[in-house]
């Protein structure tokens, strides 16, 4: 069982009387007269201002690195836009249907749309007549079909 007195235990610690006087000693003004401020304000000055200095380059460090994150975000979604994929995985621009190969049923979907009149992405002219056509259906055919499986 603990000691309820330690040795160094004073009773009158913890009493109404103490805590008053403590209290009474903050109720005393002191005056500190200007000169001693600006004493003590021509000391801080340089290091407030190296402060102020550190948060500035911070403030520009972080600016820049918002202005750099913008441009990576913007020329990701431009690659998205103009490469097509899907899954995260970039197609050859023959490959219609993006199965991953070009076969005859890329020459196959790329006639489908042409009949149906839909508009058809000036990429998918492989021939460079200025137009998507039969023709275009017939280079991706011919290539499905080719012994030599390599670029049209």
């Amino acid at each position: 069982m603990p000691d309820p007195n330690p040795p160094n235990h004073d009773p009158d610690f913890q009493t109404p009387r103490l805590i008053k006087a403590l209290g009474e000693l903050q109720k005393e003004t002191i005056l500190i007269p200007p000169a001693v401020d600006e004493i003590v304000l021509d000391r801080v000055r340089p290091q407030l201002a190296a402060i102020r200095r550190r948060h500035a380059r911070r403030r520009n460090t972080t600016r820049l690195l918002a202005l750099a994150a913008a441009f990576v975000i913007m020329g990701w979604t431009i690659n998205l836009a103009l490469n097509p994929i899907a899954g995260g995985r970039v197609f050859a621009t023959e490959d219609i249907n993006h199965d991953g190969k070009v076969d005859i049923l890329d020459a196959f979907q790329l006639a489908r749309e042409i009949k149906s009149g839909k508009t058809i992405s000036a990429r998918l002219d492989l021939n460079g007549d200025g137009r998507v056509d039969a023709a275009d259906v017939e280079l991706i055919a011919r290539h499905a079909v080719s012994l030599e499986k390599g670029s049209m």
